[in-house]
């Protein structure tokens, strides 16, 4: 029992959610910090959205979007910034993350179905095989923490 119960305290200590460079920051895109600015910076940084209209299905989202590339969505709430998806003209690749954002990438599974490409320290995830990119105020729900991956 003593060793079953030391076993489980070993591993609780070494579970990937105890990393620090899993813990996650909100993202910050050309200078906005989601779940901190404004739609007024917003508007000030990308300019005026090419379309602007409630989330469906989502009472009290606004989503702003940019048809210009790579094209992005800023998704408000309360007239805070809390999402921002970009969407570029390839997939990514966990190569190219890096490349381009960094070390970090984790891959998660989340609601037991959907993989991403984590970076919680950049606060952003790709949905893997997708174009987006996705800036996140908060951690993607559900998902389980990932064995690490050699950089």
């Amino acid at each position: 029992m003593k060793l079953v119960l030391i076993a489980a305290l070993c591993a609780a200590c070494l579970a990937p959610a105890a990393d620090p460079a899993w813990r996650f920051k909100p993202a910050r895109y050309q200078g906005l910090v989601l779940g901190t600015s404004t739609r007024a910076e917003a508007w000030r940084v990308l300019g005026k959205p090419d379309h602007s209209g409630p989330l469906e299905d989502s009472p009290g989202v606004t989503v702003d979007d940019y048809r210009r590339r790579p094209k992005t969505s800023v998704w408000m709430e309360k007239g805070e910034v809390v999402y921002i998806q970009v969407r570029h003209l390839l997939p990514w690749t966990r190569e190219g993350l890096t490349q381009s954002f960094g070390p970090g990438w984790q891959m998660t599974t989340c609601g037991g179905r959907q993989q991403f490409w984590e970076n919680r320290p950049l606060g952003i995830a790709n949905p893997l095989g997708s174009q987006e990119i996705e800036y996140l105020r908060s951690p993607i729900p559900n998902c389980q923490p990932p064995l690490p991956i050699k950089q």
